[in-house]
This record gives C-alpha cells, structure tokens and sequence, in this order.
C-alpha cells in the first residue's frame, strides 16, 4: 500500500511539489497494473479510491475506478455479493453527484435489491441504502418517493440502531429538512 504513493516520496518528486490529485491518480494507476494477481484486494483498493476521488468532487475519475472495482468484484464474487452491493451503492452516489438521477437510482436499488437477500430488510446496510436513494429522490424532484423510501430508513434505524444513534439523527434531519 505504501508503494502505491510513493510520488509523495521527496526523492520521487525530485523538488516538484506533488498534487494530492497525482498522488491518486498515481496510486489508482499502481492498483490497476500492481495488484491484477489479487482482484479482491484490487478491487475493495479501487472502490475505496473511487470514493476518495467522488469526495473530491472528481466524479470522472470515480466512476471509472468504481467501475473498474465493479467489474473485478462481480467476477470475482458473483453478482449478488455485499461488496459488490457496495460498489454499486458508491457508483450510485457518483452518478447522483454528477446529476443523472436515473442511472443514480438503479444502481442504488440494485445495491438495496442485494443488501436485502443478503441481511434481511431491517439491516443497517439497508437502511443506509434507503436513506441515499431517499436524498436521489429528494434532489430529483421525486418528493413523494424521498418521503416513503426515508422513512422507511428511519424506522429500521429506530427499531436496530435506538432513536438515540447518530444515523437515526441523521435520518431524522433529512425528513425534516425534506
């Protein structure tokens, strides 16, 4: 993993000074190449870079590489995998960022779709899972859908998590706020 940044390395960067950004376009080029003999290492690496790079507000960058992480998850462990529910809530949120509501929520309800067989309807995964497919449908316009999808969140956050929790608050915010 140290490796993957070692542009950030002073003898690398020969007294350039060295972007944040070239450092993770470094690094996600180094997973792609470096780690083909090991997907599921490459892939959770990818996903977690896809998100660093959707936090930045790179939303290109993100959906390639969690696109990338898509594909070598679901060869790896099948389609109906938590990470690669993971990953497709992620690309979910990328897609949501760069403003296609629609693509945003098929992905999100494939990765509910996955979440629900896998841990059962009242788990955290498919709480969290309502609760950003509830803010898609809240910036789309959809109002109606936001309401029943979030509070739907709400009550599993309420019922699993106590409605003195942190995501239970925040749950309790977005309906508000909505």
């Amino acid at each position: 993993m140290t490796g993957l940044f070692k542009v950030s390395d002073p003898s690398e960067a020969r007294g350039n000074s060295v972007t944040a950004r070239e450092i993770l376009d470094k690094g996600a080029d180094k997973i792609a190449h470096d780690l083909q003999g090991q997907p599921l290492v490459q892939g959770k690496l990818m996903s977690t870079m896809g998100l660093v790079y959707d936090s930045l507000g790179l939303y290109n960058p993100a959906q390639a590489l969690l696109d990338k992480a898509l594909e070598t998850r679901q060869k790896t462990l099948g389609s109906d995998d938590p990470d690669v529910a993971g990953t497709l809530g992620q690309l979910g949120t990328v897609w949501w960022h760069k403003g296609d509501f629609a693509k945003a929520e098929t992905l999100m309800k494939q990765a509910l779709a996955i979440n629900e067989k896998h841990f059962g309807p009242e788990a955290a995964e498919v709480a969290a899972g309502l609760h950003n497919l509830g803010n898609v449908y809240w910036r789309w316009g959809k109002y109606d859908d936001a309401r029943r999808v979030l509070e739907r969140s709400l009550a599993i956050r309420e019922k699993t998590l106590g409605p003195d929790h942190p995501d239970t608050a925040t749950s309790l915010e977005t309906l508000a706020l909505l």
